[in-house]
C-alpha cells in the first residue's frame, strides 16, 4: 500500500518570502506604536490576512483546472477563503470604528 504523504499544513498557510513579512510588519507595528487605536489594529488584521490570503489563493489558483484536486489544494483553497474572510472581516470593522470625521 503506498499512502500519501502528509500534508504539511505551514506550507500551504504561510508564505516562504522572507522579505515581505518586513515590507509588511515594520510599517503595521511603526502605524500601532505612533498612533495606537482600534481601527488602526482592524487595518492591520485586514493587511496581515490579505498579505497571508496570497500563498493559498496562488497554490489552488494554478491547480484550478485539474478534475482530481488533491487534499493540499483543497486545504489551500479554505486557507484561502478563512484569510479573505478575515480580510473582509477587518476592513469592515476599520470602516465600523472609524471616526465620523474622517469621512
Amino acid at each position: 500500500m503506498n499512502s500519501a504523504p502528509p500534508i504539511r499544513l505551514r506550507t500551504v498557510a504561510f508564505p516562504v518570502e522572507h522579505g515581505g513579512w518586513g515590507f509588511l510588519a515594520e510599517p503595521i507595528l511603526l502605524g500601532m506604536a505612533l498612533a495606537p487605536s482600534w481601527p488602526g489594529l482592524a487595518i492591520a488584521l485586514a493587511t496581515a490576512s490579505a498579505f497571508l490570503m496570497r500563498h493559498p489563493a496562488k497554490l489552488y489558483w494554478r491547480n484550478r483546472h485539474r478534475l482530481d484536486l488533491s487534499p493540499r489544494f483543497r486545504i489551500a483553497r479554505r486557507f484561502a477563503v478563512l484569510y479573505a474572510g478575515l480580510a473582509v472581516a477587518g476592513f469592515a470593522a476599520a470602516v465600523g470604528l472609524a471616526w465620523p470625521s474622517c469621512w
